[in-house]
């Protein structure tokens, strides 16, 4: 293409930095007019040209701020209009931050014609002009509000004009809708009311002080003035006032207030801390530690005039007391009347007071009665199977121990006043426990005492619910003691047990004696020679193994000893020595007894000595011979010719 030349003619229409209503108002486009020319100034054929528009910065160089992209224009006689926008829109910051724009023209594919043409304003640009200047950018068309522009001061011009920011209807003077981004200081009528700085914030007239100090809040008036400590807390009127030192907490009306040495500290309440020096306190409460020199103490109160807060503690100890600021245990409660009142509502299952000893020798709950008629732990079960106290040692502890100290004092007091209730209630769970202990040390007292005062009553129940338990373990350590002492009162019982008792060796624990539910008296004898003899056999004594006993094999034996116990499966009643030896050997009582009757026939109350058939008896017929070979009377009969095992009533003559 040959190259061409270019005359301007423009009117511009619209300058885009207009305030909203004039955008809406004024088109957005720039007209432009100009004539395309050959090299020798002739106007070119006519016809439709490609046609690229730019705008610029600057007359050379520079960055493009706006191309209208390849277009195609119409040109006759050289001439052309074209309107900058109409095809691709003009920014709307276009004129925003400099007034000084150039436009180049390209023709198809030639380079672009130089020079560029600096771009004028025209009519509606001094229109905008005014809209961007502060003392017309809002005001009204009819005048009377609005902006206005004082020199240094731009100000609304009427007392009831608004400003809403992200918003059309604003409900107050000022109304933001968003984000409000503020640095440093923030006042309200001259006072600094919220300061940020170091990441401590101050909220409130007169927080903080000059320089605030690293991480710290301050929240109220006069809140953390003059303090200079860092990562700390005030909230409330002069909470933390002239606290200087770190890691403090203060909230209420002069918390913490002049603690100038204390750190780590949470005082929460009014006045609480006030003056306090300490470190590592937490206060809590109306004057809670107040003046409180200490170090790690926690303090619950709410009055200036109590000497003893309600709740006091020590964090080094690990102590909490009520009532007290001296406790002896990890909780302590001081007073008048019920020290501890614990009561369980609601379902089945739950413990109003539970005391359990995991470790070796600890003790669940321990009561100590220091006055007259006092009670240590009092239990009462007023509910259905309830328990007044209940005591679980797992290992070697104590659930429930009960030191009655002071003459005639009780160690453990159980009531139980509803029926199937249980006054005092002992269970070792674990080995070696102890469901119910006590020790006295004073005179006449009782380690655990129970009363049955009605007629149908229990004093004490123990049960033994498994095999290998024990209802009741008594011991004396020593040479001395009695571990069980019992006294039947006038036509009463000093024991009544059912069952088979047990006596033991203390020495191998071997069984000793028993007495159970059988009808004879048994001592435990060796055999000499095989052992494998049933009972109801007839046995002598061996002369030659002198304690020992044989089976009897020869008849009107004078060494007989008895007869071999528990045929039939009738038991002792007496066992002596039980365990030690081979066989149980009944002396006396009744027994099943191998009997031969094949000579003579058996009666009731026949004398019977011993036969020629081993290990039998038989009626004794010769009584010369039988002085001193009797071993009892027969209580059954037996008819001659026969061999059996019958009742017989031992009574060696």
């Amino acid at each position: 293409m040959k190259h061409m030349g270019l005359s301007l003619f423009f009117t511009i229409f619209s300058v885009l930095t207009l305030v909203s209503h004039a955008v809406a108002e004024v088109p957005q486009m720039i007209s432009v007019q100009g004539k395309l020319t050959d090299s020798l100034g002739n106007g070119v054929t006519d016809g439709n040209y490609q046609i690229t528009f730019s705008i610029y910065n600057a007359a050379v160089g520079g960055s493009v701020l706006w191309s209208s992209g390849i277009q195609t224009v119409p040109v006759a006689r050289g001439l052309f209009t074209y309107q900058l926008g109409s095809a691709v829109q003009l920014p709307d910051d276009l004129f925003a931050t400099d007034t000084v724009r150039y436009l180049g023209v390209t023709v198809g594919t030639d380079p672009e014609i130089i020079p560029r043409t600096r771009l004028t304003s025209g009519s509606y640009v001094y229109y905008a002009l005014r809209a961007d200047t502060a003392a017309y950018a809002f005001s009204s068309p009819g005048g009377g509000g609005g902006w206005t522009d004082d020199g240094t001061v731009v100000r609304l011009m009427t007392t009831s004009d608004s400003v809403g920011i992200g918003t059309t209807s604003p409900a107050c003077k000022l109304d933001v809708n968003g984000d409000v981004n503020a640095y440093s200081v923030y006042r309200i009528g001259g006072e600094t009311v919220l300061r940020v700085d170091n990441e401590a914030i101050a909220l409130g007239e007169h927080t903080g002080s000059t320089f605030l100090p690293d991480l710290a809040t301050f929240l109220g008036y006069y809140a953390g003035n003059s303090g200079g400590a860092w990562e700390c807390t005030f909230v409330g009127h002069q909470a933390g006032y002239s606290s200087t030192d770190e890691c403090n907490t203060f909230i209420g009306a002069s918390a913490g207030k002049n603690n100038i040495d204390g750190y780590n500290n949470v005082f929460v309440g009014a006045h609480a801390g006030a003056s306090a020096t300490g470190c590592s306190n937490v206060f809590l409460g109306y004057y809670a530690g107040w003046e409180e020199t200490g170090n790690d103490k926690l303090i619950i109160a709410n009055s200036p005039y109590v000497t003893i807060p309600l709740i006091w503690g020590d964090f080094v100890s690990g102590r909490v007391a009520l009532g007290t600021t001296s406790p002896f245990a990890k909780f302590t409660v001081m007073g008048e009347g019920t020290g501890i009142h614990a009561e369980v509502g609601g379902s089945f299952g739950g413990n109003a007071v539970l005391g359990k000893a995991n470790a070796p020798s600890g003790t669940g709950i321990k009561g100590i009665s220091m006055g007259e008629d006092g009670k240590g732990v009092y239990g009462k079960a007023e509910g259905l199977h309830g328990f007044g106290v209940y005591g679980e040692a797992t290992q070697a502890g104590v659930g429930v121990y009960g030191d009655g100290s002071s003459v005639r004092g009780v160690g453990v007091k159980g009531v139980s006043e509803l029926g199937k209730g249980a006054g005092v209630l002992g269970t070792a769970a674990g080995d070696n426990g102890c469901g119910v202990h006590g020790t006295v040390d004073g005179t006449d007292g009782y380690g655990v005492r129970a009363e049955a005062l009605g007629t149908s009553d229990i004093a004490l129940y123990v049960k033994a619910r498994n095999s290998a338990t024990k209802a009741i373990l008594a011991e004396a350590e020593n040479s001395g003691g009695v571990a069980i002492e019992a006294h039947g009162g006038p036509g009463g019982l000093a024991a009544k047990l059912y069952g088979n008792v047990n006596i033991y060796s203390n020495d191998d624990e071997s069984l000793i004696m028993q007495l159970g539910e059988g009808l004879d008296y048994a001592e435990g004898f060796d055999i000499s020679g095989p052992i494998e003899i049933e009972s109801g056999t007839v046995v002598s004594i061996d002369p030659e193994h002198p304690g020992e006993l044989m089976v009897c094999s020869s008849p009107y034996d004078t060494k007989v000893a008895g007869i071999v116990a528990g045929a039939n499966g009738l038991g002792s009643g007496v066992r002596l020595g039980a365990d030690g030896y081979d066989l149980d050997v009944a002396l006396a009582g009744r027994v099943y007894c191998n009997v031969d009757a094949t000579v003579e026939a058996i009666e009731p109350g026949d004398l019977l000595t011993t036969s020629v058939i081993p290990g039998h008896a038989m009626k004794a017929t010769e009584y010369s011979r039988a002085q001193g070979a009797i071993l009892g009377k027969a209580m059954q009969k037996l008819e001659k010719g026969e061999k059996g095992r019958i009742l017989v009533l031992v009574t060696l003559q």
